[in-house]
């Protein structure tokens, strides 16, 4: 090695070596930066919310800093120490900029951005549980009935645009639980099975992504279980079951018979003769014979004299233990 080629391997030497402060320092500068962490609350803040946010550091001493927030471009917060903004963000599909300046006395100035673009998700419910013909209510969940869930996103872009349920990527979770195989790209409803009893409530949660914008939203819902009923009605010849009047305690037997007819609510069944039925009938506490388990009317007649009779009607689910009810009314005759 000739003295003109070691004299070159030296200086190459002494310029790495005067370059490695530089990269340390670099690398220094990058630490602290990506060290400043965001957390807000609520984590998934709603349209026209105000939310705090509180900014956190594992590296920077912040109580020692000087903190400038600015929101939308015009600073709202500035001191030492301040490491906690409340800001009320706009409606959906406006977006709220966020700009966070701390100047560190020890090792200098660093700038966090964050974006705040609010959605919101609606969760809606259907019971697959029995109601009568016209009934304008809502079929409500009973012990073990089964449940869809419908997520109704309301997501919309930078532009304006709304971002429709098949672009975004859902994740259900039942009890804190992923389900996997009910989660992804469109899947915005979701089939359960309620609790046995009220206070097995299952809490169900979903949540959204839109991944092109980073847009996304949360909703949970605590559906507990109804207490199923049974309400007789009527059963008219002429007009037919009369299911805008329900029988009551006091009913008056006018001709020499009268149809009866029970409708169960909120139970799992598709008509109210399911073969998972068990319908009773006790006339004086005493249990009408020779009716089948499904059997839902009872034609009472008008004994000699006059008097009172004590109706009892029952049903169960035999498929499902909690599913059970049962109603009482009297019936007078002679008068």
């Amino acid at each position: 090695m000739t003295i003109f080629t070691k004299k070159i391997l030296v200086i190459l030497a002494l310029s790495f070596l005067s370059f490695l402060p530089t990269i340390a320092l670099s690398q220094t500068i990058d630490s602290y930066k990506d060290s400043l962490r965001t957390v807000i609350t609520p984590p998934n803040p709603q349209a026209n919310q105000t939310i705090s946010i509180h900014l956190e550091s594992s590296l920077i001493d912040l109580s020692l800093s000087t903190i400038t927030w600015s929101v939308d471009g015009k600073v709202i917060l500035k001191g030492k120490d301040r490491r906690v903004l409340e800001t009320k963000l706009k409606e959906i599909g406006k977006e709220t900029n966020i700009l966070i300046s701390v100047n560190s006395p020890l090792y200098g100035s660093f700038d966090k951005e964050i974006t705040i673009n609010p959605t919101s998700i609606s969760l809606i419910y259907e019971a697959n549980t029995y109601t009568p013909p016209f009934y304008k209510g809502k079929a409500l969940p009973s012990s073990e009935s089964v449940v869809t869930l419908l997520a109704l996103p309301r997501f919309i872009k930078n532009n304006g645009t709304p971002i429709s349920s098949k672009d975004l990527i859902f994740t259900w979770k039942k009890e804190g639980v992923v389900d996997g195989a009910n989660s992804g790209l469109g899947k915005d409803t979701y089939v359960f099975i309620t609790g046995r009893l009220p206070e097995d409530t299952p809490l169900i949660e979903v949540s959204a992504l839109f991944p092109e914008e980073s847009l996304r939203g949360y909703s949970s819902i605590l559906l507990p279980s109804f207490n199923p009923e049974i309400i007789v009605y009527e059963n008219n010849p002429i007009l037919g079951v009369i299911l805008n009047k329900a029988m009551s305690n006091d009913n008056l037997l006018s001709g020499k018979e009268m149809s009866l007819v029970a409708y169960p609510y909120f139970f799992s069944g598709k008509n109210r003769e399911s073969i998972n039925f068990e319908y009773a009938w006790y006339i004086n506490n005493e249990k009408v014979a020779d009716i089948p388990q499904n059997q839902s009317g009872l034609t009472i007649r008008s004994p000699e004299g006059s008097g009172t009779s004590a109706l009892r009607v029952s049903l169960s689910n035999i498929r499902k233990i909690f599913q059970v009810a049962s109603t009482n009314l009297l019936v007078k005759y002679g008068e």
